[in-house]
């Protein structure tokens, strides 16, 4: 019988009118012969009740640190009162199912508690569930070390678990169910008219996962590209196929320079001026502390070390490594960072352009990053969305 993962997010998953929509793609897949893994997130957004933040609010409301090891505890929480009931609904609607947390399903990570790896799937539990006919619901966003402590695998982590779940058992398909249509050339929330693709090679959606776009996490991709894994990003709320990602001969993309527009918001510059004497002891203790932290380095300006990092649940414990360094430290908040990817180098005079649209609408970005396939913005948060619509509509569009 073939295979195919299917993946719902938070979103897709907030209230019975969002289910029952997610439900209806389930059951699809079941009537047309396939067998279906299902791997669900969290159940909507803060405040929901059961959502990953609030759940992380009702633990840092008892005091504060909260321990790497309870915080995954907690958040594990979230996708397996989702896995239940989804499972308990097919069930009660005629659909054989069962629902397994990610321990349950064999997915054995490392030990980094909030950021873990998968580094092996024994897929026997779902692979004996789906011979007996059953829907296999998994937790997403976690899985058991060999010690049996529970983790998480950090942002986009249900993601990666359909994919890694998808190439464990040869699936013929991974579909990633969301809010939006598929992958738009640029963050259709930021730019209305967007289009959304039919279709998009895995080193591009990859370029673009990295950079910021939100569909996909970086880490699926990665998995699905080593084990040529096709997904599909589709939205919950309608019966559109969405965008496949997956392998795309060179000679077919064509020969348009750009790739897309990319965003990522919530960040925060750190900036730091070591003495010349102690620069490379000074970036080594930086990295260090910044480590187990999302960051991103930017070219030194100056005698100056830069770092984008985000302004998340982490945020606070990464200034407080930071501080140990024992350096001043500047930081400017309410950031974003706007990438306008290319298939390969960018074309000429790129940066020149950009340069001059943007202080013709009095737009000033604190840093301009040219990269042989990228040139990056980093900008006000309060500036992404005029930002975005002029280099869609001035640059990409012409």
């Amino acid at each position: 019988m073939p295979a195919i993962v299917q993946k719902f997010g938070g979103t897709s998953l907030k209230d019975s009118r969002t289910r029952d929509l997610a439900l209806g793609h389930i059951l699809r897949a079941v009537q047309e012969g396939k067998g279906v893994v299902v791997v669900v997130s969290a159940m909507g957004r803060k405040p929901s009740p059961y959502a990953t933040d609030t759940l992380i609010e009702l633990l840092k409301a008892a005091g504060e640190p909260v321990s790497p090891r309870e915080l995954d505890l907690m958040v594990s929480c979230g996708e397996v009162i989702s896995t239940a009931l989804i499972a308990h609904t097919l069930s009660s609607r005629g659909c054989p199912a069962i629902g397994l947390t990610g321990g349950q399903a064999g997915i054995i990570t490392d030990g980094k508690y909030g950021q873990a790896e998968i580094t092996e799937i024994k897929s026997e539990p779902i692979l004996r569930h789906l011979r007996e006919g059953k829907v296999v619901v998994v937790a997403g966003f976690q899985g058991v070390t060999r010690k049996g402590e529970i983790t998480t695998l950090g942002r986009g982590g249900s993601d990666t678990s359909a994919v890694a779940i998808g190439a464990a058992i040869s699936a013929e398909m991974v579909e990633i169910y969301t809010d939006v249509e598929g992958v738009a050339v640029v963050n259709p929330a930021l730019v209305t008219e967007a289009p959304f693709l039919k279709e998009i090679d895995f080193n591009d959606m990859l370029q673009l996962a990295t950079e910021g776009c939100r569909v996909v996490h970086p880490r699926a991709i990665k998995t699905a590209l080593k084990g040529n894994l096709p997904l599909r990003v589709r939205s919950t709320f309608s019966q559109k196929e969405g965008t496949l990602v997956h392998k795309i001969p060179r000679s077919r993309k064509g020969d348009f320079p750009f790739i897309g527009i990319a965003d990522q918001k919530e960040l925060a510059l750190l900036t730091f001026t070591p003495a010349e004497k102690d620069r490379k002891k000074t970036t080594s203790q930086i990295e260090q502390a910044l480590t187990h932290f999302w960051h991103e380095s930017l070219p030194p300006e100056r005698m100056e070390l830069s770092f984008l990092v985000r302004e998340d649940i982490f945020y606070p414990s990464l200034l407080e490594a930071l501080h140990r360094v024992g350096l001043p430290l500047k930081l400017r908040t309410g950031l974003a960072k706007l990438s306008l990817i290319c298939h390969e180098n960018p074309p000429p005079k790129l940066q020149s352009r950009l340069s001059a649209l943007l202080k013709e609408h009095d737009l000033h970005p604190l840093r301009t990053i040219t990269q042989p396939a990228s040139v990056k913005l980093v900008l006000p948060q309060s500036s992404l969305k005029e930002a975005a619509n002029l280099i869609y509509r001035k640059i990409f569009l012409e």
